[in-house]
């Protein structure tokens, strides 16, 4: 089976959910996964809200990027695990400046969770390491 698939086992798993609840609907299906494309809006306006003046733009001039647009129709674990990775990095920021414990442990998690959809999101925890 690993040669048939190689990919980490939770963009799959969560696929099939989507698919059970939706029946297959191509609309239902994108509209399951809108919450992720949302998720990776909001971590990015934190993210820039944290180390820019004016954080609405570079996220609106990511969200308008043409690698943005043309796959927002398209069903990949590269966007769910870029919204993990932001949301995790996001954490662990909230973590550090606040010296709370918690934060860390759920940067870690959704860190995992990012790299159990896609293999590429370890950079996710390296940029914590470099960061650190």
């Amino acid at each position: 089976m690993r040669a048939l698939n190689n990919t980490p086992p939770l963009f799959p798993y969560l696929l099939a959910v989507a698919l059970k609840i939706t029946g297959g609907s191509e609309w239902a299906m994108r509209l399951a996964f809108l919450p992720f494309d949302l998720a990776l809006a909001c971590g990015l306006y934190a993210l820039a809200r944290r180390f820019l003046a004016r954080p609405l733009l570079p996220v609106l001039i990511v969200l308008a990027c043409p690698a943005f647009v043309v796959g927002s129709n398209l069903l990949y674990p590269d966007k769910m695990s870029t919204a993990f990775g932001v949301i995790a990095l996001v954490g662990f920021l909230k973590g550090s400046q606040e010296n709370h414990q918690g934060w860390f442990w759920g940067s870690a998690l959704i860190a995992a969770a990012a790299m159990l959809c896609k293999y590429a999101a370890v950079v996710f925890p390296l940029t914590v390491m470099a960061y650190a």
